[in-house]
């Protein structure tokens, strides 16, 4: 999670390497999401 309040998270997630944690963090939040539904 990042708050953009926090000068360094700021920073970070302008950054190209930041940008691209963050994205692979939510796809695979968001595949992890719909596997469980399946799962159901």
């Amino acid at each position: 999670m990042v708050f953009l309040t926090n000068k360094k998270d700021a920073q970070w997630i302008q950054s190209a390497e930041g940008q691209e944690k963050m994205a692979e963090s939510l796809e695979r939040g968001v595949l992890h999401y719909i596997r469980s539904l399946k799962e159901r």
